[in-house]
């Protein structure tokens, strides 16, 4: 009797896994983007480690690009940038321009 917070899936060779993670990074996608993230001062190692512990968690049953996007909103997060922080960033300006300071 298995409990139901168990997960029925079988666990895979950590051959395999390491296998389909090395083919992941050799990828043309993957390599533009530690690439890209390289040049916005990201250092190439640990973008490299944060791919490996997404695809760890789940990125084994993602698809690649879902995966970089993933990966891509969380350094974006940590550099300060994407959709909410452009928010927030319009928020402080307002009340610093009608304080009249810049």
């Amino acid at each position: 009797m298995k409990m139901k917070f168990q997960d029925e899936e079988t666990e895979r060779p950590i051959e395999d896994v390491v296998t389909d993670y090395a083919n992941f990074m050799k990828e043309r996608d993957t390599q533009k983007f530690l690439g890209d993230w390289k040049k916005k001062g990201y250092k190439k190692v640990g973008v490299a480690e944060l791919l490996f512990k997404l695809w760890l968690l789940n990125g084994s049953k993602k698809n690649s690009k879902s995966l970089l996007k993933e990966a891509s909103e969380l350094l974006e997060k940590l550099k300060g940038e994407g959709e909410w922080f452009s928010f927030m960033n319009d928020l402080k300006l307002t009340p610093e321009k009608l304080l009249g300071k810049k």
